[in-house]
């Protein structure tokens, strides 16, 4: 279960205006994958359990208990693409990952109806049900890959992604 303060707390970091109760629904699914190396990805989500309870002087057990969250992996997420492109902040990459699994037109107040549709939308994205160009996942490639991006795993797929659409320019280390 995971506290109302540290979804809060994720919102303030990676949250933009009129999603907080998509975070909170997002916070209600349990991260799920189907490589072994994506497990990797649960465990940096559960890390920000350990940030929150250092920031705010709580003990972990008060922050949240068992899997990572959806929520999680996707702030973790987030955080490492703006870590290794430098570009923007999370909260941007955040927003990127929201909208290519099209979530990000879920404004504040959800409807059960949008609730339902959430978590359609998530269940395509772990199950790797999506098109083989990223479509309906968090990382889309329309028009920009040639590879089945199914068989990648996230951290592999995040790489291609932020090598395709944020590339180093030879002028990067110049900065």
């Amino acid at each position: 279960m995971i506290g109302r303060d540290y979804i809060c707390w994720l919102f303030e970091r990676y949250g933009t205006e009129g999603h907080l109760e998509l975070f909170k629904e997002l916070s209600e699914i349990n991260y799920s994958w189907q490589f072994i190396l994506d497990e990797n990805r649960a465990q940096a989500g559960l890390a920000l359990r350990e940030q929150c309870a250092y920031e705010t002087g709580v003990y972990l057990s008060d922050v949240a208990d068992g899997p990572c969250s959806c929520l999680e992996m996707i702030c973790a997420l987030g955080s490492s693409m703006y870590d290794m492109s430098g570009f923007r902040d999370p909260r941007y990459f955040v927003r990127i990952l929201l909208s290519n699994l099209h979530l990000d037109s879920f404004k504040d107040p959800l409807s059960e109806k949008d609730r339902t549709e959430i978590r359609e939308k998530v269940e395509v994205w772990l199950s790797r049900s999506y098109d083989k160009n990223g479509h309906g996942s968090i990382f889309d490639f329309r028009g920009h890959a040639d590879r089945d991006i199914r068989s990648m795993d996230v951290w592999s797929q995040m790489n291609l992604y932020l090598n395709t659409f944020y590339p180093i320019d030879e002028n990067f280390l110049r900065r």
